[in-house]
């Protein structure tokens, strides 16, 4: 027999083992096949740390990516008036996205930099949030990101500040990164604690972040207590294998338009590994827990998969949650289920890094400066239930038998003579209630008329039977009785 006939049956290729192998009773010989089965699987295995979130796309994702394949088909040039495509962004973020009125939008200025607070009704001021907004270094979108960190602050009972840092290509590489780390420098000068400070950037803000976090390593500055990356765009040489695969598949993002857009960030090839342009190159070494989201089919995935890995590595506390179907930042859009859930997983990777362990349910801490809140008031008791004052009300409204039998009546709105509900007329004789079906109307219609025909109160017209009555003609019995009453 030859070798690869063994191999196809199960054997092997050498002779002592295949001899060993027919030596083996039967039962071992599954046991190490169950063996070898296992420790391929475990191979396969994913991290600790990755996390495959195992929900189906919603129909709105599917149709969010839809609109995003059509919307997204420019291609960028060069050549592109970036300045007047910002103004279309802008005026398009301006229109789709509308903030809640009880989110307060406070502009300052931090360090030199022009910034914005994100507040909610809810939101602590020594809980801040510093999110840095995505754009590809060139672009904002400010009602879109300022509504994301408003939905973050309510989760976490926090408020938001949004550095509006210099974009490209009007001020490229170190203007960006030199403004957000002049905001946490500034955040530090004004007494705020670093155990309170949370690092959130998505896309390109995601770089900054990471950027911001080695600019303060090197510094010898505190670190913040954790940051949150939203599909980062971490390495600016774009080799990762996900670029590639997903070109044409991502609905969002098109490599053709990121070379150009890295072209305006950054106009020096010799700066593409560098650490302040690529932190994925950086060391990783004493950095803050980090939570990294991102797209299972997106065209960043694998620098957000390869942060984690050199994060693990250097010993972080990290997370990786990869969510399948959504596109690139899905996290903006707030009607999406998946950018819900996905805030939810942000607001408990950060209340268990921060110790902010109060929820969006839970009551507010009084201040010792401030008066506890007074007592909620007692529930207020029934002495009677509904169904028994509904029955003392139809009880009430009863007509006397006299008064019936003339086939009297009294107006809306007379309360000492209205005419009790009958049963079989569509009426609850418990409760006075009227049905309000086409029966109960049809039983009511046949009723009334029934009453009107026995007590000669309001009968119908002779003129108004129908055609089929007159054509065989039938009368009503009103009718007939009127006749002969009449002199």
């Amino acid at each position: 027999m030859h070798g690869g006939d063994l191999r196809g049956s199960g054997g092997s290729s050498h002779p002592a083992q295949d001899a060993q192998r027919r030596g083996t009773p039967p039962v071992a010989r599954r046991e190490q096949g169950v063996g070898l089965r296992h420790t391929q699987v475990a191979m396969q295995r994913r991290p600790n740390y990755h996390r495959h979130v195992d929900i189906r796309p919603s129909l709105r994702t599917h149709a969010l990516n839809a609109f995003l394949r059509i919307a997204t088909r420019k291609r960028l040039t060069p050549d592109t008036d970036v300045g007047a495509l910002r103004q279309q962004f802008e005026a398009l973020d301006a229109r789709h996205f509308r903030l809640p009125r009880e989110v307060t939008r406070t502009a300052v200025d931090l360090g030199g930099v022009a910034a914005e607070w994100i507040s909610v009704p809810e939101s602590r001021p020594e809980r801040v949030l510093v999110y840095l907004h995505g754009g590809s270094f060139a672009f904002r979108f400010p009602n879109a990101h300022a509504g994301l960190a408003a939905r973050i602050c309510r989760q976490l009972r926090a408020r938001a500040l949004i550095p509006d840092y210099r974009l490209a290509p009007e001020h490229p590489y170190p203007a960006a990164p030199d403004d957000c780390h002049a905001v946490y420098r500034a955040l530090l000068g004004a007494g705020h604690r670093p155990r309170d400070l949370v690092l959130i950037g998505d896309s390109a803000g995601g770089n900054l972040a990471l950027v911001t976090l080695h600019r303060v390593r090197v510094a010898e500055e505190p670190f913040p207590a954790c940051a949150v990356l939203l599909s980062p765009a971490l390495d600016c040489t774009m080799t990762s294998p996900s670029m590639a695969a997903f070109d044409g598949a991502d609905p969002m993002l098109a490599l053709a338009n990121l070379l150009v857009l890295r072209r305006f960030y950054v106009p020096s090839p010799i700066l593409y590994t560098d650490p302040e342009v690529s932190p994925l190159f950086a060391s990783f070494d004493g950095f803050p827990p980090l939570l990294l989201q991102a797209g299972e089919t997106e065209m960043l995935r694998d620098e957000a998969i390869r942060a984690a890995e050199r994060a693990d590595e250097a010993g972080v506390d990290v997370e990786l949650e990869l969510w399948p179907g959504v596109p690139h930042g899905f996290q903006v859009a707030g009607f999406l289920p998946e950018a819900t859930l996905a805030i939810r997983h942000i607001a408990r990777f950060v209340r268990m890094r921060t110790g902010w362990g109060e929820g969006v349910g839970d009551p507010p801490t009084a201040s010792p400066s401030q008066p506890p809140p007074p007592p909620p008031p007692e529930p207020r008791t029934l002495t009677r239930s509904g169904w028994a004052r509904a029955a003392a009300f139809a009880k009430s409204c009863r007509v006397p038998e006299d008064a019936r039998d003339r086939g009297q009546k009294s107006r809306r709105g007379n309360q000492n003579f209205q005419e009790t509900p009958t049963a079989g007329a569509g009426v609850d004789t418990v409760s006075g209630r009227r049905g309000r079906g086409p029966r109960a109307r049809r039983r009511r219609r046949r009723v009334a008329s029934s009453r009107r025909r026995h007590d000669g109160v309001g009968a119908r017209c002779p003129a108004r039977r129908s055609r089929s009555r007159r054509r065989r003609g039938h009368g009503s019995s009103v009718g007939r009785r009127r006749a002969q009453v009449a002199p």
